[in-house]
């Protein structure tokens, strides 16, 4: 909700809203847009959003296998991200991602979440990649971080012990990311393929997993891909486990041409280990557990020099770098029709009754009975995403709640009205043609209905119903 002295109807507001609007460059806001909006409805003077930590303090959790730790984290720095994100990958179908109003609604919602208080957009179109938007990942994410910590609380309640398996293997600079995630996925496969493998899971009694596959790139060795998995066992003790499936994970990674790794190859753990670690949002504190390690690598900034693939994205913001685009666009072409997160057969039935939505059905979900704040009529979201503007508009919502929003988005109207903006933005719709080429994807794809889990890189999941565009 909105801060409790802040006035949603002041002069002053108005002002701040002007302010806002920002100039774009590149599909991305600068300037006084980036740091004012840090401060709207916030009379105590917050620290400005966007920024991110850079060091790992004694409170925050690190991965010494992975160098990844988890940061303070601005909730509406995704908008800035998924900008970046679309001129990194033109022609993709993030480009009408938040963007575009489905074809069977003539105007976009904001809506208001019952549980969290927080602002959302309804009514738009959703890519569904858990990849390459920061935006739909968020959601998705969320969502596959409570059907694992379910999984974990129904498996403890059966008696079922959970232990944390992590690999990786050895790389250099000069490994292209393609080839060397090509033989890790293969790695993996073989791991889990010997006789011995089957004896050891007989012996410990696993009666499952889930595994996560992330990736991480460096200055000094460059690419680094890694899983991370929740190995779900009976009895047996876990330095057993660990030296049996060291000395598996060892001849799966000869037999794929990988060299070998030291000790820290391989690593299993307690999963209940993790949730010892608290790391700072904010204010806050919260529990970090095995379930965000597998699926939230959007909060997890990978320490010194590495960078996950959401950093890229984030050092391009702060200091704007075809490199780090050109490294974006890399892992997203590497990762293309992979899944992030892998339940092995039966398991998610087992433990929660059912496979759950699809990223797809998750990203385009709304909230029951969630309050509607406001309509935003066509033309006025045109000139909200011609200048990249969600970020305002949701931000703006959740200070100041419905009288704020609606008096912003009159002062929208009143600009698209008084035709201040026409041959700017008639410049910027002739300079972004990758828009239409989304949209053609959109429709093309849909076609071949292309699964939920398959889609994570152009393509459109089975459960989309995006056959054309409104805006």
């Amino acid at each position: 909700g909105a801060p409790p002295d802040s006035q949603a109807g002041s002069g002053g507001f108005v002002l701040q809203a002007e302010q806002l609007e920002g100039r774009s460059t590149g599909g991305q806001p600068v300037g006084a847009h980036a740091r004012a909006v840090a401060r709207v409805g916030d009379p105590a003077g917050a620290v400005a959003l966007g920024t991110t930590t850079k060091s790992a303090s004694a409170s925050e959790l690190v991965d010494v296998e992975t160098g990844e730790i988890v940061v303070e984290h601005d909730v509406y720095a995704k908008w800035a991200e998924q900008a970046a994100a679309r001129s990194a990958l033109p022609g993709h179908r993030l480009q009408v991602c938040m963007r575009h109003i489905r074809q069977d609604r003539g105007e976009v919602d904001v809506l208001q979440s019952k549980k969290s208080k927080r602002a959302y957009f309804a009514g738009v179109m959703a890519c569904g990649s858990v990849w390459v938007c920061p935006v739909c990942a968020r959601k998705i994410q969320a969502v596959r971080a409570a059907e694992v910590r379910a999984a974990i609380d129904a498996a403890k309640a059966r008696g079922w012990r959970v232990a944390m398996l992590t690999q990786t293997v050895r790389h250099s600079r000069q490994d292209s990311l393609k080839t060397l995630l090509s033989k890790f996925t293969e790695a993996l496969r073989r791991f889990k393929g010997p006789r011995a493998y089957r004896r050891l899971s007989e012996a410990h009694g696993i009666r499952g997993s889930i595994r996560a596959l992330e990736v991480t790139w460096g200055e000094v060795n460059g690419w680094h891909p890694h899983s991370h998995t929740l190995i779900f066992y009976e009895h047996g003790k876990l330095a057993d486990l660990e030296a049996g499936m060291r000395d598996l994970w060892a001849d799966a990674v000869e037999r794929v041409g990988l060299p070998q790794g030291n000790e820290h190859a391989l690593v299993v753990g307690d999963a209940s280990d993790v949730e010892e670690y608290l790391t700072k949002m904010a204010s806050q504190s919260y529990r970090w557990g095995p379930e965000d390690e597998l699926v939230k690598a959007h909060s997890k900034k990978a320490r010194g020099s590495r960078f996950t693939p959401f950093d890229f994205l984030r050092s391009h913001l702060e200091a704007p770098s075809k490199r780090m685009l050109a490294l974006f666009a890399e892992f997203a072409n590497s990762f293309h029709g992979r899944r992030q997160l892998v339940w092995s057969r039966g398991l998610k039935q087992e433990l929660l009754g059912n496979d759950g939505p699809s990223d797809q059905e998750i990203a385009e979900s709304i909230g029951e009975n969630d309050e509607l704040l406001a309509h935003i009529p066509l033309e006025i979201w045109v000139h909200i995403r011609r200048h990249n503007l969600q970020r305002v508009v949701l931000e703006v919502a959740d200070h100041h709640g419905k009288d704020g929003l609606l008096q912003l988005l009159e002062l929208y109207g009143r600009k698209v009205r008084n035709g201040t903006e026409t041959e700017e933005a008639a410049r910027r719709k002739e300079a972004r043609p990758h828009d239409e080429i989304a949209e053609g994807a959109y429709r093309s794809d849909q076609s071949r209905r292309v699964s939920g889990a398959g889609a994570a890189y152009g393509g459109v999941a089975s459960s989309g119903v995006f056959d054309g565009t409104r805006a």
